[in-house]
Order: structure tokens, then C-alpha cells, then sequence
């Protein structure tokens, strides 16, 4: 009797070591397309002044200084959300020329008010490259932020 309960224990055990191993959390979040969202809550007559947020973690919000960290062979996606006070996205596009990560400005995705950044394949680990977000308010005024993209250290190209 002893013999046969042995095997399915065991087997049980195996599954169970299996299955609490595969579920264990690590902190460096999966590589995936990332969005980050906007708000401008700029008063009338002030400096720019946007809200930013991302689907890595959206939880952290931040006015103009947001750092997103993207990785190699996926897409950064900017998006207003509703009632933004964005009237329109007009470019969004690297501070200096030549970077690893915006190799050109970010494209606006037909028929919405997003824009779309396809990251290289074989971006470094650990690049972090500013850029700028010109957009215009519902009062019709031009507005200019430069937040950061950056690849994690554990997210190398291929």
C-alpha cells in the first residue's frame, strides 16, 4: 500500500515545487509595448505643466520628468487621456539627432491623437535618450515637454 501512495505523492511534491517556482515575482517587469499617457493641467498663462504616466507601473504619476523604461523590438505608444486638455499631438521626437532609441521621430498612428515609436532590435542596455513632446492645448497654445526613454540593463539587443 505504502508503494502505491509513494509515486503519486512524489509526483504531487514534483508539481508543487514545479508550479510555486514558475510563479515566484521578479522585479524587472516583463518586456512588452509600453503607453504612456498624457495630460496637460497646465493653468492659463503658466509653463507647461503635463501629468505622465505609463503601463509599466500606473501608480506613477509625474508632471514633465517621467522616465519610461522600453526594450529592444517594442513599441512606445503616447496617448492623451480623455479629456487630456490636448487638443492635438504634433510631434514627438528625439532632443538630440542620432540616438540609439529614437533613430527618427515617433509616427502618429492614423485616425487618433496617439503617436507610435517602434524601439531597434538592437539597442543597448542602459541607454537613456530625452526627447520632446509638442503638443497643443484646448486653448490652442504650443506646449514643449522632454521626458526620457530608457532601455533597462537587463533588456539588451539581440
Amino acid at each position: 500500500m505504502k508503494k502505491i501512495l509513494l509515486l503519486p505523492t512524489v509526483i504531487v511534491l514534483l508539481i508543487a515545487i514545479l508550479f510555486a517556482g514558475a510563479c515566484q515575482k521578479t522585479d524587472e517587469p516583463e518586456p512588452k509595448d509600453v503607453t504612456i499617457y498624457l495630460k496637460d493641467i497646465t493653468e492659463e498663462d503658466g509653463e507647461p505643466q503635463l501629468e505622465m504616466y505609463d503601463s509599466n507601473d500606473t501608480t506613477k504619476v509625474v508632471i514633465n520628468t517621467l522616465i519610461t523604461d522600453v526594450w529592444p523590438g517594442f513599441r512606445a505608444i503616447w496617448a492623451p487621456v480623455n479629456n487630456s486638455g490636448i487638443l492635438e499631438i504634433v510631434q514627438i521626437g528625439p532632443k538630440e539627432p542620432g540616438g540609439s532609441i529614437f533613430i527618427q521621430d515617433a509616427r502618429p498612428i492614423p485616425d487618433t491623437n496617439r503617436f507610435m515609436l517602434e524601439i531597434p532590435v538592437d539597442v543597448e542596455p542602459e541607454v537613456e535618450e530625452e526627447y520632446y513632446i509638442h503638443y497643443i492645448d484646448t486653448l490652442g497654445i504650443l506646449r514643449i515637454i522632454d521626458p526620457h526613454l530608457r532601455v533597462p540593463p537587463a533588456a539588451g539587443g539581440n
